[in-house]
């Protein structure tokens, strides 16, 4: 029974009571006083089932807290188990890749066996083909010294021939043989020469000869210069050694050590007291050298790899090309950043000035040439067509051509005033060096090959080629004097080469030469 029905039932009965007049106060009392417990009763039985609602409800959300704990532990018991899975199958990956790469390191081992004896079978064949170089070279030089005997001996028997006349009017017959050399049946020996000796002469092309070779570096050469007054030559590579050298005699002069990563260019200050050079992929650091103490004066901060720099012939100024797409141009002097030439899309490999310093060329990745004008920074024109990245350039003496090259394989002669192609030619492989001689006669080539290569700078034709390196050649520099040319190879060393070029013979005399 509720307790809300008996309070009821005792409600009635005392109304019932008071209406009927029976029971006496104290009964009356006791229901009343009874009641009131009852009433006292009913709301802790309230309050009871008020916190008990509470107690369900709160047991109801701990349940459902419980069951989703319950799913997410056996989401995470399945994902562990698939996990699982995956970690056996990629361990049976792995097990397959070990054994894999086995293999790999075992037919690496073969193909560096078979490397090994090809490059002992090229380094024997280049031995054998300088050789027949040098040997060719002899001969020609045979056939040369046997022409200009040849030519003395013609020019002695010619006045012996024309002083036998056949007549009384022998003066006025010979005179008549030299004016019109036509051959007789009396002197068929002499009138030939004649007509040699009436012919334009020719130029002899522009040759090299091994002079020496320097030894000097621990590890692969790419980069040299010559000194303004080409009495020092700087040498630099991956050994994170810049080597002075005198460049008559080839002896080592000090070694300048401070890079710590491979050195990827040097260039002499104009005014030969001092060297800047770049080096570093992780750290790049660009150092200007004293070079009477061999100490780093100033050290150019720089935030990304500088694969390219030049001076300006002024010696104030300094460009740096790298792995941005900006070429800086930095005061030498106070080290300072002047002017930022903003046109590249990709990172620029080279930079080279004019002559005059009034031009700089840039080039790289995005394939095109950008001439700037040094003194306001803004483009001249851009030169295109390259079909692949630009490694190297280089302006001849009269700054009116820029020769270019790179992984394209193609050698090209610009015009800076038109910006056309004069000339092109086909070097073979990738380009990494070129430079003109002091003449402006002859372009010196180098790349990814051991061997140098000499062009003719106004009709892009190859002259010659000589392999004395045994790996490719990252650079080539002319002495100034342009007697001497010098290269620097993956093999470690710097070769001199004895340089000789000649100058265009003058046309024949249109006169007849007294007694010939």
């Amino acid at each position: 029974m509720k307790p809300s029905r008996f309070l009821c039932g005792i409600g009635v009965l005392l109304a019932v009571c008071l209406l009927t007049g029976c029971g006496d106060s104290e009964k009356l009392k006791a229901l009343e006083a009874e009641h009131e417990e009852l009433q006292k009763a009913h709301g802790a039985l309230q309050s009871q089932e008020l916190t008990q609602r509470r107690e369900n409800a709160h047991l109801k959300e701990s349940l459902e807290e419980a069951r989703e704990e319950a799913a997410e532990l056996r989401e995470q018991i399945d994902s562990a188990k698939s996990d699982t899975e995956k970690a056996a199958a990629f361990e049976e990956a792995l097990t397959k890749t070990q054994s894999d790469l086995i293999e790999a390191r075992q037919e690496a081992r073969a193909l560096e066996e078979k490397l090994a004896l090809t490059e002992q079978k090229l380094s024997q064949a280049q031995e054998r083909l300088a050789e027949a170089q040098q040997k060719a070279e002899t001969a020609t030089a045979q056939v040369q010294a046997a022409t200009r005997q040849l030519e003395e001996t013609t020019s002695k028997l010619e006045p012996v021939a024309s002083s036998a006349p056949a007549s009384a009017d022998a003066a006025s017959a010979s005179t008549e043989r030299v004016a019109s050399p036509a051959p007789t049946a009396s002197a068929p020996s002499t009138t030939a020469p004649a007509q040699a000796k009436a012919e334009p002469a020719k130029a002899k092309p522009a040759s090299v000869q091994v002079a020496r070779r320097l030894t000097a570096h621990e590890g692969k050469v790419l980069a040299l210069a010559f000194a303004p007054d080409g009495q020092t030559l700087a040498t630099a590579g991956d050994d994170r050694a810049i080597q002075l050298w005198d460049a008559q005699s080839g002896e080592p002069r000090r070694t300048l050590a401070g890079h710590t990563e491979e050195i990827d260019a040097v260039a002499f200050v104009p005014d030969g007291q001092m060297l800047v050079s770049s080096a570093g992929l992780k750290k790049p650091t660009v150092h200007v050298w004293d070079l009477a103490t061999g100490q780093t004066v100033r050290t150019i901060g720089v935030a990304e790899r500088i694969f390219g720099l030049a001076c300006s012939p002024d010696g104030t100024k300094l460009a740096l090309a790298g792995k941005g797409t900006k070429v800086d141009l930095w005061d030498l002097r106070e080290g300072t950043l002047i002017a930022q030439f903003e046109g590249h899309k990709r990172s620029v490999y080279c930079v080279a000035f004019s002559p005059d310093g009034h031009m700089l060329a840039s080039a790289g990745q995005d394939r095109d040439i950008i001439l700037w004008n040094v003194p306001s920074g803004q483009v001249i024109r851009t030169l295109s067509g390259s079909q692949d990245y630009i490694s190297c350039l280089a302006f001849s003496p009269d700054g009116r051509t820029l020769a270019s090259g790179g992984w394209d394989k193609t050698i090209r002669l610009w015009n800076t005033e038109t910006g056309e192609v004069q000339a092109e030619g086909d070097f073979g492989t990738t380009l990494r060096s070129l430079a003109f001689s002091p003449k402006g006669k002859t372009l010196a080539a180098a790349g990814d090959v051991p061997a140098l290569s000499l062009w003719d700078a106004a009709t892009g034709e190859r002259i010659q080629t000589s392999s004395k390196h045994i790996d490719r050649i990252f650079a080539v520099a002319f002495r100034p004097d342009g007697q001497t040319l010098a290269t620097g190879s993956w093999d470690k060393s710097v070769i001199l080469w004895d340089f000789s070029e000649s100058m265009p013979a003058p046309p024949p005399t249109s006169q007849p030469v007294a007694g010939k």
